[in-house]
């Protein structure tokens, strides 16, 4: 009895594996083309930023170019991976699907495939640009300015004596970041029938975002400011502080869907009424 238990729960692990390495490889394409056309857009504009700026250290090359970045990468976090869900659920491809597999697990390991996906693909694009800057790229300087002093800014320390690592981990919790974005998209793809709401929110949700924040008088506390932490005067942002926005997002995301959730359940036509 046990013995049968035993390869009957190894079996499912296999082909749990199986289904999400299937997702995985469906999302590589678009994983692979928003990489490089990250990468690239953060080429140009780290070659623009050397080529008109004068700085003191390689890696203000890296920083000064982000912004860009900052205001894309929401879109490329959402973009080239929930197109696909989203047509699969308004198509009916999903009804079909709970015929040769169970639809909950269906949808889960499309969702961690594809924000394994999202998180390597910020990551990427982050990190490779900063060691082009740091390697690839010789800045303009000019010896009349004031040093930056980078030793005020949140580890401030790492930043001027290991750059490298100081963007790795940075890289790493913009993938984070991203993956957060994907999240809200996903969750948008499970309800909305409009693609434009689902392919945009998340890019109109920064925006506005960092809008309210400036507001409020808090723009230490937007999102942006987390993927971006120089963004502001030396010393002004926490370590905390880098918490509040993505805390927000997911807190949102989280309402939203047990608030659709919850309404749909009941309605016959849903995707998610056959969970």
């Amino acid at each position: 009895m046990r013995w049968g238990q035993h390869r009957t729960e190894k079996s499912e692990q296999l082909e749990e594996d199986k289904m999400l390495g299937t997702a995985i490889r469906r999302n590589i394409l678009p994983f692979l083309l928003t990489t490089l056309a990250g990468v690239v857009l953060m080429v140009i504009a780290i070659f623009n930023v050397a080529n008109t700026y004068s700085l003191y250290y390689r890696i203000e090359i890296w920083i000064t170019a982000v912004p860009f970045f900052s205001m894309i990468y929401p879109l490329l976090s959402s973009v080239p991976f929930c197109w696909r869900f989203f047509y699969e659920r308004k198509d009916g491809y999903l009804k079909y699907t709970v015929n040769r597999y169970p639809l909950k697990r269906y949808v889960i390991e499309n969702f961690v495939a594809s924000g394994l996906l999202v998180f390597l693909c910020i990551f990427i694009i982050s990190f490779s640009s900063a060691i082009i800057s740091l390697f690839l790229v010789s800045p303009q300087t000019d010896i009349s300015k004031n040093v930056p002093a980078f030793e005020k800014e949140l580890l401030g320390f790492i930043l001027l004596n290991n750059p490298i690592l100081y963007s790795f981990i940075l890289s790493l919790w913009r993938g984070v970041l991203g993956a957060i974005y994907f999240t809200f998209g996903f969750v948008l793809s499970l309800f909305y029938n409009n693609i434009f709401i689902v392919m945009t929110a998340p890019f109109v949700y920064s925006i506005l975002e960092n809008f309210t924040m400036s507001i409020l008088g808090c723009p230490q506390n937007s999102i942006i400011t987390s993927f971006m932490p120089t963004r502001l005067a030396y010393g002004y942002t926490a370590l905390y502080n880098l918490l509040v926005g993505p805390a927000v997002l997911i807190g949102i995301t989280g309402l939203l869907f047990l608030y659709e959730y919850i309404k749909r359940r009941k309605e016959p036509g849903r995707c998610l009424n056959i969970i």
